[in-house]
């Protein structure tokens, strides 16, 4: 059987566990939700998945900075797209959020939530 060298790295192996680790989290998550019958709408995922990809991306780019010994690139990663992933997500559960009180607590009509 014919296998590439570079197939099973340390890096490769890294981002398989890291793969496996977000998409359990998020059937869990989807699952907590579902049992706590907190509704959520296609955006909220699109969103969190969009501020996800944001942090994945950071952390590669960091990883390989790092790995290249320049530090400082990888602090202008977190700066720049670590920090507004982090946004991107607390954008989005702050919409489950405040759906979640508002059906809780019934309507908002006159009500302070």
């Amino acid at each position: 059987m014919y296998s590439f060298p570079w197939m099973w790295s340390g890096t490769s192996i890294l981002w398989f566990v890291i793969f496996i680790a977000i998409t359990s989290g998020l059937f869990l998550l989807a699952d907590w939700a579902r049992k706590n019958n907190i509704t959520t709408k296609w955006s909220d995922w699109v969103i969190g998945l969009i501020g996800l990809l944001i942090l994945v991306f950071t952390a590669q780019n960091i990883t390989g900075s790092l790995a290249e010994e320049e530090p400082v690139a990888a602090q202008w990663f977190v700066a720049v797209l670590g920090i507004p992933g982090l946004l991107v997500i607390a954008f989005a559960m702050a919409n489950v959020w405040r759906r979640y009180r508002i059906t809780k607590l019934g309507s908002s009509k006159g009500k302070k939530v």
